[in-house]
Parts: C-alpha cells; sequence; structure tokens
C-alpha cells in the first residue's frame, strides 16, 4: 500500500539493499529515475536491474553504490541478491 513519503525514507535508510528496475521500454539507457537520486542520498547498497551499459548502471558504478544486472541475466541477478 501507500507509504507517505518521509516513512519511505525512513525504510530506505534502513534498509540492507535498495532495488531499482529499469524496464525495457522506450531508451532504457538513457533512463535515470528521479528514485536513483533519493536512493543515493539514503548511503544504502543499490541493486539496479536494468541496462548495464545505461546512464543508471554508469551512475552507479562511478559512486561506488551497488551492483548491476541486466534484466535476462537470472544468474547475475540471483548472485547479487
Amino acid at each position: 500500500g501507500y507509504v507517505p513519503h518521509e516513512e519511505a525514507i525512513v525504510h530506505q535508510k534502513t534498509s540492507r539493499v535498495l532495488l531499482l528496475v529499469i524496464n525495457k521500454t522506450g531508451n532504457p539507457k538513457g533512463m535515470v529515475t528521479g528514485k536513483i537520486f533519493g536512493y543515493l542520498a539514503s548511503g544504502r547498497q543499490i541493486l539496479l536491474i536494468g541496462p548495464p551499459d545505461g546512464d543508471a548502471a554508469k551512475i552507479i558504478t562511478k559512486t561506488n553504490s551497488g551492483l548491476i544486472a541486466d534484466p535476462s541475466d537470472k544468474d547475475l541477478i540471483k548472485k547479487n541478491i
């Protein structure tokens, strides 16, 4: 269900990992959601399931803030989890 923004921030800051999924619609390589910046601000590790050569993946790699797996690579997703 719906969680107020303030409560969502508390959950983010106390989570072990934050999941960010980027669908294969439109131009997924160029997609950078606003959520990634909130996740980065939380200081928690991010698990990105999306294009490994996309802009979101580049941000996560440059900031050393998580792991990345292509949605079709089920073995790597399992390994990263």
